[in-house]
């Protein structure tokens, strides 16, 4: 390089051929330390990449078997809750299928209670699941355990009375015939007991009476309401996790 630069240009030109070399050789240098800089580097940042993605991968396997043993430490609990005599609920199921006002009337504590343990226990698993960091499908997976761990008999339960609140909701003949022969199965109800009562009871007292039973009818109503409602959250949670399910198999 150094003959190459003193037989081009002559060193009293102003230019000093070792110099010049000197500086060209220390440019090379550099532009290759700066090359093999830059291929470490990048070879450092895919080591932190995969790193970091085996720490994540770790962190999102200890998560998901986390959350596995709570839920099937918690089934044990839920089976306990899910208590109601099966024969009882596939009735109340069937009379709401077929719309038998009087046997649903009879039956409003019992679907307000199943369905309150049914709000409890599936709350608790969709609380957990929804607030972990896991993706849609790992979700899905571990919702299906808990669901297909719900007896028969609520599951039958559940999605009649969806049924019914879909056409307690969308039809004013319907929901207006519901409604007198809520008040009428009551009125018949109360008028049977004082058929039985003392003879000679005073009317204000059987307005009292008329008023703590009006009471109740409209807790009940309100209660059945509120089963309407969280019967259609639970079947409407259980399509969400059981079409993202369903594509993993």
């Amino acid at each position: 390089m150094y003959k190459h630069w003193k037989g081009t240009i002559e060193p009293e030109n102003g230019y000093n051929g070792i110099d010049s070399v000197v500086g060209i050789g220390g440019l090379l240098l550099n532009a290759v330390t700066i090359y093999f800089v830059y291929i470490t580097y990048q070879q450092q940042r895919k080591q932190i990449e995969e790193q970091n993605e085996q720490l994540a991968k770790s962190d999102k396997e200890a998560e998901f078997n986390r959350l596995l043993d709570i839920i099937y430490k918690q089934l044990d609990h839920t089976r306990f809750k899910y208590n109601a005599d099966a024969e009882e609920l596939f009735k109340i199921s069937t009379a709401l299928e077929v719309c038998d006002m009087p046997e649903i009337m009879k039956n409003l504590k019992n679907i307000n209670n199943a369905m309150r343990a049914l709000n409890y226990e599936g709350n608790f698993y969709a609380q957990i699941i929804e607030r972990c960091g896991l993706n849609n499908n790992d979700r899905a997976y571990l919702y299906n355990i808990y669901n297909n761990n719900v007896p028969e008999h609520y599951v039958a339960l559940i999605y009649n009375l969806s049924d019914f609140g879909e056409s307690y909701a969308h039809g004013d003949e319907f929901k207006e015939k519901f409604d007198k022969e809520y008040l009428d199965y009551y009125d018949g109800a109360f008028a049977t007991s004082n058929e039985k009562s003392i003879t000679g009871v005073l009317d204000l007292q059987i307005e009292k009476d008329r008023e703590k039973m009006m009471d109740k009818v409209k807790d009940e109503y309100t209660n059945f309401m509120c089963s309407l409602s969280l019967s259609a959250e639970i079947v409407e949670r259980n399509q969400y996790y059981g079409e993202i399910f369903d594509k993993l198999n």
